[in-house]
């Protein structure tokens, strides 16, 4: 059964503000009451036509530190009262 969300709370995942960079501030979100969390861009993308850049939604984009930091948010967010929605 889905849960709605209470608060939302969107992180847009750069080289500068990575997985791990996300996964510290996971307390912080609780604290405030944000129910569910959603990260963007997560995979790799490609350029395809017309300058829109395509998902390699296969491809976890390393730039953002990888699948271990993946691991990691997404044992922080299980831990706490925050929900993951994949």
């Amino acid at each position: 059964m889905a849960l709605s969300p209470v608060a939302t709370c969107r992180l847009q995942l750069t080289p500068q503000f990575d997985f791990r960079a996300a996964s510290r501030i996971i307390g912080e979100l609780a604290r405030l009451g944000v129910s569910h969390v959603y990260l963007s861009p997560v995979a790799e993308a490609v350029a395809a036509e017309a300058g829109i850049d395509a998902p390699l939604v296969e491809a976890v984009n390393l730039l953002l530190a990888g699948a271990q930091s993946i691991d990691e948010i997404v044992a922080g967010l299980m831990s706490r009262p925050l929900k993951r929605e994949t």
